[in-house]
């Protein structure tokens, strides 16, 4: 990425060059890289690569040797690891979506936590189900959604206040959480009995149900749900769908590698 290609402020010269010396790190295909073959690759003087090789280092974002080499560093892997579970499972999901679908005959979401958002990965339909006002690539908030739940029981106290406390509890409709103590005491139900529920919290008339995915190392990485109108998903039905709903999530663990 040649630097003269993007105008702007200084920091905007920074994230420019920060990703220029990652590109001439990854561009040796595993060979470390002295500091001043990374300034010639980077067409940056010696000191600014230096000092922009540090600060990447600082931040775990590459590393160096004892012989002042430098390779990439492990904490990209954790950033590309989301990128890749949410490909693997969005395709691993696909097929057990549409069967939900069909079985229960109700709107089937797959989503996952970004950031503080609810992002919705997949979509499934059937000719009886309800068209719902969601779509693939969709934001929502966690505290009224039964995947946000969901993805949230997963999370230790901390990080679901701070998630909170960053996007707000609006209230969507008369029974929306918006007190986070209650949404964290709702939080201990998902755990306990593995699913979620959302009882018109996001949409009047409309009730979600729905349960984790795992990857192979036990970790959240998703959650699927069925969404229908409270005439179609009555209470007295919801523990026998939410039943279905858990053995189709665990099928998809299953598929991603993890083993109870």
């Amino acid at each position: 990425m040649a630097e003269s290609e993007l105008n702007g402020s200084e920091s905007v010269r920074s994230v420019v060059r920060a990703v220029s010396i990652l590109e001439a790190i990854a561009a040796a295909n595993g060979d470390r890289i002295g500091i001043q073959n990374l300034a010639k690759a980077t067409k940056l003087s010696k000191a600014t690569a230096y000092r922009i090789a540090t600060t990447l280092m600082n931040l775990e974002y590459i590393e160096k040797d004892e012989n002042n080499k430098y390779s990439l560093g492990m904490k990209l892997i954790t950033l590309s690891s989301v990128i890749l579970n949410n490909l693997q499972v969005l395709n691993v999901a696909k097929e057990e979506l549409v069967s939900l679908s069909q079985e229960v005959e109700l709107t089937a979401h797959l989503g996952t936590l970004d950031g503080n958002d609810l992002l919705y990965l997949s979509k499934a339909n059937t000719n009886a189900s309800i068209q719902t006002t969601s779509y693939v690539g969709q934001r929502s908030y966690v505290h009224s959604t039964s995947l946000g739940k969901a993805l949230c029981a997963q999370l230790t106290s901390d990080e679901v206040l701070q998630i909170l406390d960053d996007k707000g509890m609006p209230r969507f409709t008369d029974h929306t959480i918006t007190d986070p103590a209650a949404y964290l005491k709702d939080l201990e139900q998902v755990r306990c009995r593995g699913y979620a529920i959302d009882n018109e919290e996001n949409e009047k008339f409309v009730r979600c149900v729905a349960a984790p995915v795992f990857d192979h190392s036990g970790k959240t990485i998703a959650a699927i749900s069925v969404s229908g109108l409270i005439v179609h998903v009555p209470e007295e039905k919801l523990v026998a769908l939410a039943e279905i709903v858990r053995g189709r999530a665990s099928k998809i663990s299953a598929k991603m590698g993890y083993h109870t």
